[in-house]
């Protein structure tokens, strides 16, 4: 793993939770891959449906990527927790 990837995983954290759509995206595939974080499926799937409840097309398709491998329950859950991050963070302008 290259020294610098936990530092952008951080970032992208940072990013992520401020509403940054391609972070979210970024900060999924970095648990999807485990690079820069320890894989999570879980977390990859949550930061992949924000950012698709966004409107953003390509983590759209990659949701069924992620699926594959996440057992019922946890996307069940990181599906649940999606919704409700929308809730408390949805942008008001367009």
């Amino acid at each position: 793993m290259p020294p610098e990837a936990p530092r952008a995983a951080h970032w992208f954290r940072e990013a992520a939770k401020r509403g940054h759509v391609q972070a979210q995206r970024n900060l999924a595939l970095m648990y999807f891959h485990g690079n820069g974080v320890s894989r999570d499926l879980q977390q990859a799937y949550f930061w992949m449906k924000v950012a698709a409840l966004q409107g953003d097309e390509d983590s759209t398709k990659s949701l069924e990527a992620i699926t594959s491998g996440l057992p019922p329950d946890q996307r069940d859950e990181a599906e649940r927790q999606a919704q409700d991050w929308m809730s408390k963070n949805r942008r008001l302008e367009p």
